[in-house]
């Protein structure tokens, strides 16, 4: 719950200055490349605090209803095990903002849903992809023996 009310007044404290609708200003337009890449930047960064605020709020709610928890778990340091409420966890605020490229970002925002892509989606299309191949290169021998 701490982690969502800082989300929201990161949020509401960026908002004012650094508002959307300046993109559509004239005095945006007259701006060099690196100043517009720069407030870019800011309004995205602006921007994901809300998101991060909603993924706090509904993280509470889920540990709250029970649905975040995803099993025990032991620590190095405790022989004893402890709940981890991981389950309920969409994002991770520390590893999105500090990725070091694109490719990390998909497996710390909105990691529930990347998780089901990956194992329900990318999975079986992979596995169809790999009979598919399998089915041709069984058809191909008999197309070549027809034609010699």
């Amino acid at each position: 719950m701490i982690q969502a009310l800082i989300c929201m007044t990161i949020y509401l404290y960026l908002l004012p200055r650094v508002p959307l609708s300046k993109f559509s200003s004239p005095e945006y337009q007259k701006w060099g490349l690196v100043d517009r890449l720069g407030f870019m930047y800011i309004s995205g960064f602006t921007a994901r605090w809300k998101y991060y605020f909603i993924w706090s709020i509904s993280q509470v709610a889920m540990i709250i209803s029970g649905l975040g928890f995803s099993g025990w778990c032991t620590t190095a340091s405790s022989s004893e095990p402890t709940p981890d409420w991981t389950r309920a966890k969409n994002v991770d605020i520390v590893k999105v903002e500090l990725a070091k490229s694109g490719v990390e970002l998909p497996m710390y925002w909105n990691i529930s849903v990347s998780t089901w892509l990956r194992h329900c989606i990318l999975l079986l299309c992979f596995v169809s992809l790999c009979c598919q191949v399998f089915f041709v290169i069984l058809l191909i021998p008999s197309f070549c023996w027809e034609v010699v």
